[in-house]
């Protein structure tokens, strides 16, 4: 029955009240935000405040994509796997030094270690029966790590979400189980690699919307439980 009053509620709003929605920048109460562009493209982020000692943001969501307008309806649809444009070559750098010593192994090394990611190599042929964290022939990479040599020249990188991490921990719906970086060519067999992390683990939060809709009342948007308005223009 709710759901009958529901779309009969729609409707209505659609026949008597239609509505242009106006570009720009959206809000809510929560901080979540839309971005409504004139090339009818969309970013939405859903968000919380966590009062705690220091008051920090939850990402709970986002997404972009395409939208179009139907009377009172906005139709929300996102790229197939567009989580993986973020993950690039500014935010994952892979450098080969070639001057390496090791004749039976080599050394994969980070700049900086995020405590939120945990990072396997793929693709190298090398199988850890004994590792308990090895999945889909790839295996993890701890802080810093040296591994046997391995004669495949084309390898990749799988990073996941941390939940060991209590940072992690949350209550969020997090649909995007890994990402993968693209093919990276070794030239060598027994150079090192260095690696240069600067990946946001809020990327793991990507949602991706197909024909998803967003109601429009009174120069409102109303999307996953809450009403956003029209920012000020500056």
């Amino acid at each position: 029955m709710d759901k009958v009053f529901f779309f009969v509620t729609i409707f209505f709003i659609q026949f008597f009240f239609s509505q242009k929605i106006e570009y720009g920048k959206y809000t809510s109460s929560n901080g979540s935000f839309f971005i409504l562009n004139k090339d009818k493209t969309f970013y939405f982020q859903k968000q919380r405040i966590l009062k705690l000692d220091v008051d920090s943001k939850e990402i709970i969501m986002k997404s972009y994509g395409h939208f179009i307008q139907n009377d009172n309806l906005l139709l929300l649809t996102s790229p197939k796997k567009a989580y993986k444009d973020s993950l690039n070559n500014e935010n994952f750098k892979i450098k080969e030094i070639t001057d390496s010593k090791n004749l039976d192994s080599i050394n994969i090394k980070f700049t900086k270690k995020n405590a939120l990611l945990k990072i396997f190599i793929c693709g190298t042929g090398i199988e850890y029966t004994n590792s308990l964290e090895d999945t889909s022939g790839c295996f993890f990479l701890k802080e810093n790590r040296k591994t046997p040599i391995f004669y495949s020249d084309k390898i990749f990188f799988r990073i996941y979400p941390n939940f060991d991490n209590v940072e992690l921990r949350r209550d969020y719906k997090i649909n995007t189980p890994y990402i993968d970086t693209n093919y990276f060519i070794k030239k060598e067999i027994n150079s090192d690699l260095l690696i240069d992390v600067n990946f946001d683990s809020n990327n793991f939060s990507f949602t991706n919307f197909e024909e998803d809709l967003v109601l429009i009342v009174n120069n409102k948007l109303i999307f996953k439980g809450e009403e956003f308005t029209k920012s000020m223009s500056k």
